[in-house]
């Protein structure tokens, strides 16, 4: 067995990270106290509002559960040490990443905490009509249909193999730019053209659309900065021994080997 849980945590923690910069990651409401200031601050309210319809909790643990269920165990198996454990004992890939699952939870919690606080940051630069422009939007029928049929259609193909290619673990520009194409074909095709037309319309023709348009290449900014952020030798040793724990249970119970 050469398979060191040490590597493989790294590339789970990238892949976490990396669905969330393809999907305009999910993040909490903003905190009671913070929301207890807005009126001192214009456009706080909103700026708060429209990061909530972005995304939502709900949605962080459904990406989250798919990631650590369904995706990351198809996409680690393309890692040749991977593939030789897997083989030789079925299951320690899902024992490893169960194992590890409330400490992946924990950081994954923490960088979208982040994520939000600067997101609403971004946005506070813009006029405060801008701003509830963006809210009357969003939370129309269509602007919601928007942001849950984005998420559904994100696609993770590119970035997953490139951050299991990579020595580093973690993935190339050129794939994030792919799955985000990606993402967007699959979207327009999954909303009706005439209904996406005319959703178009309405934001390319809103007089705070150039402030969400400069927005974004800020956003996207941001989300790098936080995901290209390496994890402390403390995170790093509390994730190796959950994992190494779940392993090396999973080994003797399921196959009979001792570490």
């Amino acid at each position: 067995m050469c398979v060191y849980p040490s590597v493989m945590d790294r590339k789970i923690h990238t892949l976490l990270l990396a669905a969330a910069a393809v999907t305009l990651a999910p993040f909490a409401a903003a905190p009671v106290a913070l929301a207890q200031t807005a009126e001192a601050q214009p456009g706080l309210s909103d700026a708060q509002r429209l990061a909530s319809l972005m995304s939502n909790e709900e949605r962080n643990e459904e990406l989250f559960s798919n990631l650590i269920d369904v995706q990351m165990p198809q996409a680690v198996l393309a890692d040749p040490d991977v593939a030789f454990l897997e083989e030789n004992c079925p299951g320690s890939v899902k024992a490893m990443l169960q194992a590890g699952r409330p400490e992946l939870w924990r950081g994954f919690v923490e960088d979208e905490a982040e994520f939000k606080a600067g997101l609403v940051d971004i946005f506070l630069a813009y006029p405060p009509d801008h701003l509830a422009g963006m809210v009357q939007f969003f939370e129309s029928p269509g602007g919601r249909k928007l942001f849950d049929t984005a998420f559904r259609s994100a696609s993770y193909d590119a970035t997953l193999a490139s951050i299991v290619a990579n020595g580093d673990s973690m993935p190339s520009e050129d794939a994030l730019e792919r799955d985000r194409q990606a993402t967007e074909r699959r979207l327009r095709d999954a909303i009706d053209p005439s209904e996406m037309a005319d959703m178009d319309y309405q934001l390319r023709t809103a007089p705070w659309y150039p402030s969400i348009m400069d927005a974004l290449p800020k956003v996207k900014a941001l989300r790098s900065r936080i995901d290209t952020a390496p994890t402390t030798a403390e995170e790093d040793a509390r994730l190796d021994k959950l994992m190494m724990g779940g392993l090396t249970g999973h080994l003797k119970k399921r196959c009979g080997i001792e570490l």
